[in-house]
């Protein structure tokens, strides 16, 4: 065994992981969650005094620089000290033993969190399924209870998956993760494909009373800028960008 590595694991491991450059990519997407970060960004501008100025590209960006010196950090921490899991190992050498009950509750309490975020995400995709089917032309009907127990199918599925080795868990996201691209290319063409016309008067259906597509675009005078409400979005960036870089060390380079 390479000297290297011998502080940090045993060749008796039986946690080494093994992912393809697919299923790395995969592991990426699959972290950032978009759904969840949709969702959770329309209670965030809900929850701003007011949303006049605010601009999330312009917020994503300055996100992102304020990221960088994290992304150094871990892909060197990533390059020089791989195979070893990430956080748990490198908090328990540098805290040393006498904290090290910081880091286990640390990591404890991302697993507790974790369920509970996976079982909201397979019971979101249940009404994902309620909103998809009907356009393929099949209309169903569930109960409450019906969508609680397919909720429960979904994530049971995961679970089993990653019961059976984490190789399967691994297959299955990657799977999961080609199938919602082929989906978002398939409705990124049908809305290019679509007469203007047409696209026009579906987004008008969903307006309120009184208002129509052209009546909102023609007063539409261009982008506002306000710093102060730009900058009042990034915890929220902060949520979904600071926390899940340490998803790299997960699957490190032997």
């Amino acid at each position: 065994m390479d000297r290297e590595y011998q502080v940090f694991i045993r060749e008796s491991t039986g946690l080494v992981k093994e992912a393809g450059f697919w299923d790395a990519v995969s592991i990426n997407i699959a972290n950032m969650s978009i759904g969840a970060a949709l969702a959770s960004i329309g209670f965030t501008l809900a929850a701003l005094p007011s949303v006049v100025g605010a601009n999330l590209v312009f917020a994503s960006l300055i996100a992102a620089l304020l990221a960088i010196p994290q992304v150094i950090v871990y892909s060197t921490l990533i390059k020089y000290i791989p195979r070893v899991g990430g956080d748990y190992v490198w908090l328990g050498r540098a805290l040393g033993p006498k904290l090290a009950w910081l880091t286990n509750g640390l990591v404890f309490g991302f697993i507790i969190e974790s369920l509970a975020y996976y079982a909201l995400i397979a019971f979101a995709a249940v009404f994902q399924l309620e909103s998809v089917l009907p356009i393929l032309g099949i209309t169903i009907s569930l109960t409450p209870a019906q969508e609680v127990g397919i909720g429960i199918a979904f994530f049971a599925i995961i679970v089993l998956a990653n019961i059976l080795g984490t190789k399967y868990g691994i297959k299955l996201m990657t799977a999961l993760t080609v199938i919602s691209l082929l989906g978002l290319l398939a409705a990124i063409i049908m809305l290019f494909i679509t007469p203007k016309a047409q696209v026009i008067s579906a987004v008008s259906s969903l307006l309120p009373t009184g208002y129509t597509y052209s009546k909102i675009a023609s007063s539409y005078t261009g982008p506002y800028f306000s710093m102060n409400t730009i900058l009042m979005l990034l915890p929220f960036f902060a949520i979904y960008v600071y926390p899940w870089l340490n998803a790299g060390p997960a699957i490190a380079p032997r």
